[in-house]
């Protein structure tokens, strides 16, 4: 008939080409091995906030906090829990960072140096690899918000962005303070005594912006390029609280996301520029994993993805109904509800971690180590020291797992499989090769479509179009069990051929 059409061969090649074919990428590749990313968050030293490593030039009465001792004996007690990964804070509330008269960043300070390098070198006697997070909470959103400055959120909050630049960039001499002052006086909604952080500029100029690339982001990735005592750079802990609307604060304050997405994108850029080897992120907070989930990350030359998640449930999505185009980790995770609970803890903690696994996320770093003494609700240890029961559930985790020095799962038993071909037109009968390794008992196939197999290799026929994720589950002779899924794209056939008939069809067949 005259409504029907053959798409052509070029036609075929070209929509194959744009359909996104989900590989292995589920892990992190670290010194040129697959990693499980298995850690704790240790953001600031004994509580000292924003002066641990380096001074503040907002407070340098305050001294720094810094000691040795303490985060030797911290590295050593998450070891012990299984950790194999630290993530810590760096220029939190623009900790150890100069400023020029204009506001922008002119350098680190001496004394953060120095920490650092004895920091790294405490890193490497621990075999503990720092996950390095470089900013927090440059603007934040109105106190009145309950907003807590505490937690990082370091409040400048501001109704016209227009005015706001146009005082940063045109303030002539006037000292950091004195235009603060001249902003607060002229934006009444800005309220007084509120803290501000030097770096609330870094989104919105880009003199800023460049100042603090050049001479502090620069300067310390070019420091410890090839260091293999860092794991990787974060760029900012949950940008989201910068961001304006419901994908960012929920509030009227803060930047849009195209602003946010150039300073993550322009900071991935010279981190790799300066040392290609160095694997980046950016943690995002405030939402689960719904904003990575939404591609709010994608295309910002990010080597993996990173979310944040506080539920009590333990729940997770799968790692592939992401479609990704790189691993995931979860950057940090724990109880939703704000109460010291041992028994919450460790329930919300076990079934986060196990699920992070099970679901094929490339790791998960626990919130927090935090220190004797500590009374916040997600402390591990208690104000004598010793371990909360959620402790031993990750020293459990990690020798089930069978972690190496870094968090490698050796895979004593390791769930692992091919197949051929990836992607097809239904009916599509695909061949699934086992490639699992150590004493296996027994094998259970999941095709994604309600169809299972007991075989070792099976071959299965997906029947209809659509989006399916695999999943091998082995048995171990112990009776360990591990899993593993991957992403198939089925197509409808039909799609090729089909098309619509002309309203005028009758009469073209009449002619």
């Amino acid at each position: 008939m005259a409504y029907l059409k053959t798409i052509g061969f070029c036609g075929i090649v070209l929509f194959l080409l744009t359909i996104a074919v989900y590989s292995d990428i589920d892990r992190i590749l670290f010194q040129d091995k697959e990693y499980f990313v298995f850690g704790i968050n240790l953001p600031w030293l004994d509580g000292q906030f924003d002066h641990d490593i380096g001074p503040n030039s907002q407070h340098p009465e305050w001294g720094v906090a810094y000691n040795r001792e303490h985060f030797k004996a911290y590295f050593s007690d998450m070891k012990a829990m299984g950790a194999h990964f630290v993530r810590i804070w760096l220029w939190e509330n623009a900790e150890g960072l100069l400023f020029d008269n204009k506001g922008y960043v002119s350098g680190i300070h001496e004394i953060m140096w120095n920490n650092l390098d004895d920091l790294m070198a405490l890193a490497e006697e621990e075999n503990l690899p720092i996950y390095w997070c470089l900013i927090s909470g440059l603007t934040g959103i109105d106190e009145k918000k309950s907003v807590s400055v505490y937690s990082g959120k370091n409040i400048f909050p501001y109704k016209n962005l227009g005015e706001l630049e146009f005082q940063l960039g045109h303030a002539g001499n006037m000292t950091y303070k004195e235009r603060l002052y001249s902003i607060q006086q002229k934006i009444s909604y800005i309220p007084l005594g509120i803290r501000y952080t030097p770096l609330a500029n870094l989104l919105i100029l880009t003199e800023a912006r460049q100042s603090y690339i050049e001479n502090a982001l620069i300067p310390f990735i070019k420091r410890y390029a090839g260091n293999p005592n860092i794991f990787a750079i974060d760029i900012m802990n949950e940008p989201e609280a910068d961001i304006a609307g419901e994908r960012g604060n929920w509030s009227d304050d803060g930047v849009d996301w195209s602003s946010m997405r150039l300073f993550i994108g322009q900071c991935a850029r010279a981190i790799h520029s300066t040392d290609p080897t160095r694997l980046v992120s950016c943690g995002s907070g405030w939402h689960n994993e719904k904003n990575v989930r939404d591609g709010y990350y994608r295309n910002l030359g990010l080597d993996f993805y990173d979310f944040h998640v506080y539920r009590d449930d333990g729940w997770l999505p799968s790692f592939w109904s992401f479609k990704l185009d790189g691993p995931c980790l979860i950057g940090e995770y724990g109880q939703k509800t704000n109460v010291w609970d041992d028994s919450l803890q460790n329930t919300a903690y076990t079934l986060l971690m196990n699920n992070a696994w099970s679901n094929d996320f490339a790791g998960c770093l626990v919130w927090d180590y935090n220190y004797p003494g500590a009374t916040e609700i997600h402390t591990l240890i208690r104000s004598n020291g010793q371990w909360r029961p959620v402790c031993y559930s990750l020293q459990a985790f990690d020798a089930a797992h069978g972690q190496d020095t870094h968090g490698m799962p050796t895979w004593g038993l390791k769930a692992d499989f091919t197949f051929k071909p990836h992607l097809g037109f239904a009916p599509l009968c695909v061949q699934f090769i086992n490639q699992s390794k150590g004493r296996i008992s027994s094998f259970l196939w999941e095709f994604g479509d309600g169809m299972t197999s007991y075989e070792e290799s099976p071959v299965h026929i997906y029947l209809t179009e659509g989006e399916y994720w695999p999943r091998l589950t082995i048995i171990g002779v112990d009776g360990t069990t591990v899993r593993r899924s991957r992403y198939i794209k089925v197509l409808d056939p039909y799609r090729f051929i089909r098309r619509k008939k002309p309203k005028d069809w009758k009469k073209k067949e009449e002619r």
